[in-house]
C-alpha cells in the first residue's frame, strides 16, 4: 500500500509539474503575443474638421468630396476642386465656404497671384480671385495644368496630345515635346525650373513613361526618362521636393503599391518602397521646408515620410479613404480631404509629436 501511494503520489507531482510548465509556457506565449503584437495606429488628431460628412457610395464620388487642394498665401483659406467640378473657398476659421467657379476636369492654382486656371465652356481661363477678372489663355480645353510657386511659369497639357505649353515670365509661349501623351499627371517644381509629365507607354508591358524637362535652361527635350513595369501601372501621384531635386512618385506595381524619390537631374531612383499590404497611394503633399512628405491611401492610412532617408516617422488612420492633401505654404498645417466629403486640419507638430 505504502508503495502505491508512494507511486500515485510521484505520478501527481509529475503531473503537477508539467501542469506548471504548461503554465509558465502559455503565461509567456501571452506576454510575447502581447510585447510584440503591432501597436495600434492612431486616429488622426484633428484640430477641426470642415464639412458635414455623408454616406460616401462605393466607386461613386459624391459631389462634395475634395479632389485637389491649395491653400491661400496667407493661409487663411483653402481653394478647393470639388468632385463635381464646384470650387469652392474654406475659411478654416470662420468655418465657411463658398462657390467661387466650377470647371471642366483642369485645376491649377497660384497663391503668389491668387489666381486660378480652370476649364469653362471647353476654354481655358485665368481667373482673379481678387478682382474676379477672367483672362482667356486658349480657346481649346485642356486636361492638365501646373503654376510655379510665384506663377512666373505656367504648364498645360491635354491627353490626346504629345507635348506641354509653357507660359513663362519673359519669354511668353513656348512647348516642349513628350514621347508619349501625358495622360497621368503634370507638375512644376516650385520654383518653375523642372517639369515632370507622365503618361502611357506605347509598347504592352511597358507602364508608365516619366519625363523631366529642364525648363531653366530652355531645352525642350527631356533630360531625363523612367518608364517600365518598375514605375508604374496605372495612374500614380507626384510631387516635387521643395528644392526641384527630386520627384515624389506614388506608383501600383503588379498589386504592391510604391512610393519612389527619383531624381531629376539624371531619372534614377533614389529610394523606392513597395507593399503588398497597402492600398493605392491617392495623395501626397511635401512640406514646404522638403523634410516631410504626407501620403495617403484608400484604406485612411496617412503616413509621414522623411524624405531624404524615405522612412515612415508616423502613421495614423483616418477612418477614411483620403483622396488629397496639401500643406500650408508655413508648414504648420496639413489639410486632408476625405471620401466622405469632409476636410480635415491637423497641425504638423501633432503629426511628428514635437
Amino acid at each position: 500500500m505504502s508503495n502505491a501511494g508512494t507511486g500515485n503520489r510521484t505520478a501527481r507531482s509529475r503531473y503537477g509539474m508539467i501542469g506548471t510548465v504548461l503554465s509558465l509556457c502559455a503565461a509567456a506565449a501571452v506576454l510575447w503575443a502581447m510585447t510584440n503584437a503591432p501597436n495600434p495606429v492612431r486616429p488622426v488628431p484633428f484640430d477641426q474638421v470642415l464639412g458635414t460628412p455623408s454616406n460616401p457610395q462605393v466607386k461613386q464620388y459624391r459631389p462634395e468630396v475634395s479632389m485637389q487642394m491649395a491653400w491661400t498665401e496667407t493661409d487663411s483659406d483653402l481653394i478647393v476642386r470639388q468632385a463635381s467640378g464646384t470650387i469652392v473657398r474654406w475659411t478654416p476659421d470662420r468655418e465657411q465656404m463658398r462657390p467661387i467657379a466650377t470647371t471642366e476636369s483642369v485645376f491649377a492654382y497660384c497663391p503668389a497671384e491668387n489666381r486660378l486656371l480652370v476649364n469653362m465652356a471647353n476654354t481655358a481661363v485665368l481667373l482673379s480671385l481678387d478682382t474676379g477678372a477672367f483672362l482667356r489663355i486658349s480657346d481649346r480645353r485642356y486636361d492638365h495644368a501646373a503654376f510655379s510657386q510665384d506663377c512666373s511659369v505656367l504648364a498645360i497639357s491635354r491627353e490626346d496630345e504629345s507635348f506641354v505649353r509653357l507660359w513663362q515670365v519673359g519669354r511668353g509661349w513656348t512647348s516642349v515635346t513628350t514621347d508619349h501623351p501625358v495622360r497621368n499627371s503634370l507638375v512644376l517644381s516650385r520654383d518653375g525650373s523642372v517639369l515632370a509629365a507622365s503618361g502611357e507607354a506605347e509598347t504592352p508591358g511597358n507602364g508608365m513613361v516619366l519625363e523631366l524637362f529642364d525648363i531653366g535652361s530652355g531645352t525642350t527635350e527631356p533630360t531625363a526618362r523612367v518608364s517600365g513595369p518598375s514605375i508604374a501601372v496605372g495612374d500614380w501621384s507626384m510631387a516635387f521636393s521643395a528644392d526641384g531635386s527630386g520627384v515624389l512618385l506614388a506608383s501600383l506595381v503588379l498589386g504592391q503599391t510604391g512610393l519612389k524619390r527619383i531624381t531629376s537631374s539624371d531619372g534614377l531612383v533614389r529610394w523606392g518602397r513597395d507593399s503588398a499590404d497597402r492600398n493605392w497611394v491617392s495623395a501626397l503633399a511635401a512640406s514646404p521646408d522638403g523634410i516631410l512628405l504626407a501620403t495617403g491611401d484608400l484604406d485612411g492610412m496617412l503616413q509621414i515620410w522623411e524624405v531624404d532617408r524615405g522612412v515612415i516617422v508616423a502613421e495614423f488612420d483616418a477612418a477614411q479613404p483620403i483622396e488629397s492633401l496639401s500643406f500650408s505654404n508655413d508648414g504648420r498645417r496639413l489639410a486632408v480631404g476625405l471620401w466622405n466629403g469632409t476636410i480635415g486640419i491637423v497641425g504638423a507638430d501633432a503629426l511628428i509629436g514635437h
